[in-house]
């Protein structure tokens, strides 16, 4: 039989997510991918561009930005 238990948020959050959440919102800041990777210590910018979780709708907004239609 399961249990139900009340945990706090930060216990159910791994360091992955945290690093893996920080890249991507600096990342959609617009800070510089290599500053990223220098601080997440990713080797190759292929890798970290893998590491990136950003939906459809946060792309768009990117490209908008990046052509001035902002």
């Amino acid at each position: 039989m399961k249990q139900a238990q009340l945990l706090e948020k930060y216990k159910l959050i791994s360091s992955h997510t945290c690093r893996r959440l920080f890249c991507t919102n600096a990342y959609l800041n617009g800070i510089d991918v290599q500053l990223i990777m220098k601080i997440s210590g990713h080797k190759s910018e292929k890798a970290f561009r893998r590491y990136l979780k950003i939906s459809n709708h946060e792309a768009a907004q990117k490209l908008k930005e990046a052509w001035g239609l902002d």
